[in-house]
């Protein structure tokens, strides 16, 4: 419509077992009740609490705590019993199979070895990122950027217009002879070509300087409350405007926008982490680069 135009693993296959194939959608009373139940556990319970044993090899309540953070959402919104006994079950049958692997010196191959140390890299990589920056993201920053970028900004103005667009300049005159007479919105639905503002009687709303075409702004910031324009070409053709009234465009407090602005910042300052370790980094290519295609060689990962 011319408006539209004008306006600018493996967790996851064990709780997909039928134990899981239920509603995730919990009721906020379960919620709520499953919180207080939290709430009263954790007096007694910490990360390190036994919560089974398989073989020997003790299973904490941390452990359950790790695998339920990287959980799908719809999963950990299941009943907490069951998302608990399922968790649970898993990392018991990967302890097992991670003991079946030490027996078997698993860990001594030159793959694994690469596998082992490429997670821990990445694990510590991941947590020494968010730990800066969660010491750079304090309130008094993000209270600094929302004054920065909102509350120092110049107040900003929005107008509310209605338009009649036809095809020529010739009928465009024509309408604006017609509207010494007549209703503007009559006049809107019947001759305007824009149907679905003309359906309202050329109603556009409420809209900002830069939401419209240029010379649709430019006239209808030009006006005065119930004026009537002078023919305006645009690609779209020609539009007689009538402007319906403006204000000023109430800013956002920083509850609202307060979270935005911190995923901002958090992104911003990862940046300047990586840029700053690089920076004092001294990284340097071997003498010799061995070709791309040469990853895909299985024999790379044997010694």
């Amino acid at each position: 419509m011319i408006r539209q135009f004008l306006m600018a693993g493996s967790v996851l296959a064990l709780l997909s077992g039928p134990g899981f194939a239920q509603d995730a959608a919990a009721p906020a009373a379960a919620q709520a009740e499953a919180q207080a139940a939290v709430d009263e556990a954790l007096k007694t319970f910490n990360g390190d609490s036994v919560v089974a044993t398989a073989d020997g090899h003790e299973i904490r309540l941390g452990d359950l705590a790790l695998a339920f953070s990287g959980l799908n959402p719809q999963l950990s919104a299941l009943a907490p019993d069951e998302v608990y006994a399922g968790l649970k079950d898993q990392i018991v049958t990967e302890t097992l199979l991670a003991a079946a692997a030490d027996k078997a010196k698993l860990a001594d191959e030159p793959e694994t070895k690469r596998r082992l140390e490429a997670v821990r890299r990445a694990t510590l990589a991941e947590t020494f990122i968010a730990r800066e920056i969660d010491n750079r993201l304090t309130d008094e920053a993000v209270k600094a950027e929302y004054d920065k970028e909102i509350g120092a900004a110049p107040v900003q103005e929005e107008v509310r217009a209605s338009h009649i667009l036809v095809e020529t300049e010739e009928e465009a005159k024509a309408v604006v002879e017609r509207l010494a007479k007549e209703d503007f919105a009559e006049v809107a639905k019947a001759e305007s070509t824009d149907k679905g503002s003309g359906a309202e009687g050329g109603d556009l709303g409420w809209f900002t300087a830069e939401v419209m075409v240029p010379e649709f702004s430019e006239a209808a910031f030009k006006m005065k409350k119930g004026e009537t324009s002078a023919p305006v070409k645009s690609q779209f053709g020609w539009h007689v405007i009538r402007l319906e009234d403006r204000r000023e465009v109430e800013k956002p407090s920083l509850e609202q926008v307060g979270g935005l602005i911190r995923q901002r910042l958090a992104q911003r300052f990862a940046g300047e982490i990586i840029e700053e370790l690089r920076g004092a980094a001294k990284v340097e290519d071997a003498a010799m680069q061995p070709p791309a295609a040469i990853l895909r060689a299985p024999e790379l990962f044997q010694k």
